[in-house]
């Protein structure tokens, strides 16, 4: 399975968990175990793409390397927010937002547990101090921040990508393939396709008494409607939280890393931990 659950139980883990759980059918449908090695290197040939079948074993083998993109960069993203976070609740508390009192001490914290070169020690083997601004800016919360943001700097005039999914490294536009599937997840449902075959169908709820008993067709149209809802609400949600992630990466980019920024970092903390708890403006 292609589509791994995030482990943990923070509120964005579930809401991508759910999310990814609604694509659950497109990708046993898109799953190429049912393909062999020769049509995989035929749908692969597009000058031989000449028949029906091939390109449709086509289209499902890059179906399927897109869930895999998709639930690694997820992953990648709820990490970089835990991470992100977790850098910025330092930065106020430890450091009361004073970016050099920040890459000062990192920097001695970073050299007494990897090392450093020989000009990082005093001649008694203790770390030196130093604000200079060459031994400083790859210590600093701006840099150690790139590594979550897509789209920054960590070196001057040179643009690194964060490989992977980082915050703001796609827009909710890139999933709109996937959102379009989660928001009409009841319309792949097994039970629609096999009625459309003619094929009798009784469906069955369990009741208080912990017996299964047959659902009316009202019951089953309010089931789907109650699914339509819900997966409207997630991919709502899922949008808002990528959204939100492109507005903490240009907010980013509008910062040096020599000064504090106090309000604006204070800024990013409050955007992070909404998408961290799902808490968007327009749910309060």
């Amino acid at each position: 399975m292609r589509l791994k659950p995030i482990k943990s139980d923070t509120p964005l883990s579930k809401l991508f968990n759910a999310f990814m759980n609604s694509l659950s059918i497109i990708e046993i449908t898109h799953d190429p175990i049912y393909y062999s090695m020769k049509v995989h290197n035929a749908s692969i040939d597009r000058e031989k793409v000449d028949t029906e079948s091939i390109y449709d074993a086509y289209t499902r083998f890059e179906r399927h390397y897109q869930l895999a993109i998709l639930s690694n960069g997820l992953r990648q993203f709820h990490n970089a927010i835990l991470e992100v976070e977790k850098e910025l609740i330092k930065y106020f508390e430890q450091y009361k937002a004073d970016w050099k009192a920040y890459a000062t001490q990192e920097r001695m914290l970073s050299i007494e547990e990897y090392g450093g070169d020989d000009n990082d020690y005093n001649e008694d083997g203790s770390v030196r101090y130093t604000e200079d601004w060459d031994s400083l800016k790859s210590y600093t919360l701006h840099y150690t921040l790139t590594a979550y943001i897509g789209g920054n700097y960590h070196e001057e005039g040179k643009n690194c990508e964060v490989r992977g999914e980082g915050l703001g490294t796609s827009r909710a536009q890139d999933y709109a393939d996937f959102l379009l599937m989660v928001r009409n997840e009841s319309a792949f449902s097994p039970f629609k396709f096999l009625a459309k075959q003619g094929a009798p169908l009784q469906f069955y709820r369990e009741n208080e008494a912990g017996d299964m008993e047959p659902m009316t067709l009202a019951d089953t149209v309010e089931a789907e409607l109650n699914t339509d809802i819900r997966n409207e609400s997630i991919a709502d949600l899922f949008t808002e939280a990528i959204e939100t992630g492109y507005q903490i990466r240009e907010l980013f980019e509008s910062l040096s890393a020599d000064q504090d920024y106090k309000e604006e970092y204070s800024q990013m903390l409050q955007f992070v931990q909404q998408i961290k708890t799902v808490t968007f403006g327009f749910l309060n």
